[in-house]
Parts: structure tokens; C-alpha cells; sequence
């Protein structure tokens, strides 16, 4: 399968990651790589991303989405919150990310999920917070918790409920995504959306109202659901 690069939108200057082979360089350097065990097949044709929160940290997200443990879940690339970045899978390989969404673009690429032609970026974040802990700490069951002045409290645009505490996503996080998604778009001259894993799924939270879908599609000139 050949995969075209979009010669029509170069690529910004000031980017510094690049795909060549459906692998991520980032100032000329191959990324880390960190194979997933859940993964199946090449796409018939690449056409958008898929941002989710991964719930923990780094590291931890790395082992939940790269481990043999019957829990048949990967993703793309993991995104860290000061920037760094591990690829899991080949940009053209079919990750298991979303694989409970529905997006009617994406039928025609192999079924209902998104998996068959999405790419999905898993960014370090906890997620929805529900519990106000001591000391200005808020947290949920489990025991993770996250300063309260560093989230935003809202309730989620699509899945309602309470308001509950959101981490925000640091500045240098956003900027890294955005470059990597650009170069996405870049690497695939079908790539045209870019969704939260809540829009297109009944079910999901991610990347919730601390990340800005509006901006980022705007910014990129990308379609949402």
C-alpha cells in the first residue's frame, strides 16, 4: 500500500517532526519505539487522528498500551506532558484505539470502527477527577490525585453528569500535538479529521473539556465529527 504525502499544505518551518515510512523523526531522529502487542494489518487509506488520554502517567499508559495482556487495546504514539513522545505502531498500521466509536467515514476502510483508518495519540493526563481530597488535591477511587489549580472543573460537553475536576494539558503538550498531527497530515493526502475519542464514541470521556478539539482542528484546518 503507498501512502501519498499531501504536497498541497507543506509543512510549518518551525515543526520539528517528520514521518518518513510511516515512522516519526523528530529534528531528524527516529523517535523511541516501543512495539504494541495488539495491532492488525496496514490501512487502505489514512485519514485522520484520534486524541485520547491515557488516565495515568507516561510510563504507565506505555505498559497498558504496548503489554500482552488480554486487554487488546494500543495506540499510534503516546505524548507525554513535557513533549516527549514513543511510537507504539507504524502511522499506517490498524492501532486498537477506538475501537467502540463509530464515524461513517470510516465504513468504507474496513467497518464501523475508526481503528481501520485513525491514527490515535494517547497523551499523558489522569483524566476526570470527582473527588475534592485535602489540601487543595482532587482525586477519584484508586487514590490518583491531581493539584486543584491545575484543572478546570466543568462537565463534559457530550457525556453531562456532574462537574468534576479536569488536569489541564500543559502548553508544551498541546504544541508537541499539534506538530505531530501536522505532520500526520502531512504524511497522508487523505488525512482530513481530527476527533476527541468522546466524539465519537458513546461511551469515552477523552480527551475531555480540558483539551481544546475547536482550537486544535482550527489551527490544523482539520474536519471534527
Amino acid at each position: 500500500m503507498q501512502f501519498l504525502k499531501d504536497l498541497s499544505h507543506p509543512i510549518s518551518p518551525e515543526n520539528p517532526y517528520e514521518f518518513i515510512d510511516g515512522w516519526l523523526y523528530h529534528n531528524g531522529k527516529r523517535v523511541p519505539y516501543v512495539p504494541a502487542h495488539d495491532h492488525s494489518g496496514t490501512m487502505q487509506k489514512l485519514k485522520g487522528c484520534v486524541m485520547h488520554y491515557g488516565a495515568g502517567t507516561f510510563d504507565s499508559d506505555t505498559r497498558m498500551l504496548t503489554g500482552d495482556d488480554h486487554i487488546y487495546v494500543s495506540a499510534t504514539l503516546v505524548l507525554s506532558r513535557t513533549g516527549a513522545v514513543r511510537q507504539l505502531t507504524n502511522l499506517f498500521t490498524v492501532a486498537w484505539h477506538c475501537g467502540d466509536g463509530e464515524f461513517e467515514p470510516a465504513k468504507p476502510y474496513g467497518g464501523r470502527t475508526p481503528n481501520y483508518c485513525f491514527a490515535g495519540i494517547e497523551m499523558e493526563n489522569l483524566g476526570w477527577l470527582n473527588q475534592q481530597g485535602q489540601a487543595g488535591y482532587a482525586g477519584r477511587k484508586g487514590g490518583v490525585t491531581w493539584p486543584i489549580s491545575d484543572t478546570i472543573r466543568a462537565i463534559h460537553p457530550i457525556r453531562g453528569g456532574p462537574a468534576m475536576w479536569w488536569p489541564k494539558y500543559p502548553a508544551v503538550q498541546v504544541q508537541h500535538a499539534d506538530w505531530i498531527v501536522e505532520a500526520m497530515k502531512d504524511a497522508s493526502k487523505d488525512f482530513e479529521f481530527l476527533v476527541g475519542h468522546d466524539e465519537m464514541s458513546r461511551y469515552k470521556y477523552d480527551p475531555g473539556p480540558a483539551y481544546d478539539m475547536d482550537r486544535m482542528r482550527a489551527t490544523l484546518n482539520l474536519k471534527g465529527s
